[in-house]
């Protein structure tokens, strides 16, 4: 299996047809973080655009206008399965709820559903401003030591972060990618009618009380993957992948 980081790039094209899987990385993630999961995959044509690198599907681009270049993306890959971690799960969201006929599905990995009122909003524009001047005012290795020394992720395999990140992008990606910002209510991918299915670790408490009152008659909609925190695809990717198998052939 070849890997790279290239935008678009595939590893594995089927002689029969099947609905390829693009995979979208979190929040100073890269695809390399992806490759655990992918090796016990069977046989999907996979897709791994780096989110960092300029482009379409940058940062840079509104929530809005990045689900608008996201749709122009995937014009020629037989309508695929939008599998995102995080950052790249709010992404893989919007998807769900704008661009529901021209995708397979949704697997929202330890992704955020989105917030209710202004309240919440705000608080969370608040911290993610924190954030944001952290980055631009610190040297940037420091601040990513801090940002990944959050308890949300102390349960959780250790993630490699380039350390050649963009500053710039890095802090377009905490604003314009905010959880504040989505372009849908929680409730319409309730109510769409395209299929999403979330994951979360089981000892990632915050995320499991938050989806699991979010799906609260739905369990069907929920895997809890024991052994695994945040980072999922990080902690057990051989389940993870037995998800997928399930779920997108």
């Amino acid at each position: 299996m070849k890997h790279g980081t290239r935008l678009g790039s595939k590893f594995d094209v089927m002689a029969k047809p099947k609905h390829p899987l693009i995979f979208l990385h979190g929040f100073l993630g890269s695809p390399q973080e992806f490759s655990p999961v992918i090796q016990h995959l069977q046989g999907q044509p996979i897709f791994l655009p780096s989110l960092y690198d300029r482009g379409p599907l940058d940062p840079t681009h509104s929530l809005r206008d990045w689900t608008r270049n996201f749709k122009a993306w995937i014009r020629d890959k037989n309508k695929p399965w939008v599998i995102g971690y995080s950052m790249g799960g709010r992404l893989a969201l919007h998807a769900a709820a704008l661009l529901p006929d021209e995708i397979a599905g949704v697997v929202a990995i330890s992704a955020h559903p989105g917030l209710n009122g202004a309240e919440e909003k705000q608080q969370r524009v608040l911290w993610e401003s924190q954030w944001i001047r952290r980055f631009q005012e610190l040297p940037l290795a420091d601040t990513i030591r801090l940002w990944q020394a959050q308890d949300i992720f102390a349960q959780s395999e250790k993630a490699v972060v380039d350390p050649y990140l963009e500053s710039e992008l890095i802090r377009s990606s905490l604003d314009n990618w905010s959880t504040a910002r989505h372009e849908f209510q929680p409730c319409e991918l309730l109510e769409g009618r395209c299929p999403l299915h979330w994951v979360v670790g089981r000892r990632d408490t915050k995320y499991c009380e938050l989806l699991s009152r979010f799906l609260r008659g739905r369990p069907e909609d929920l895997t809890v993957i024991e052994n695994a925190a945040h980072r999922v695809h990080l902690d057990a990717p051989e389940a993870l992948a037995s998800v997928l198998n399930r779920l997108t052939i």
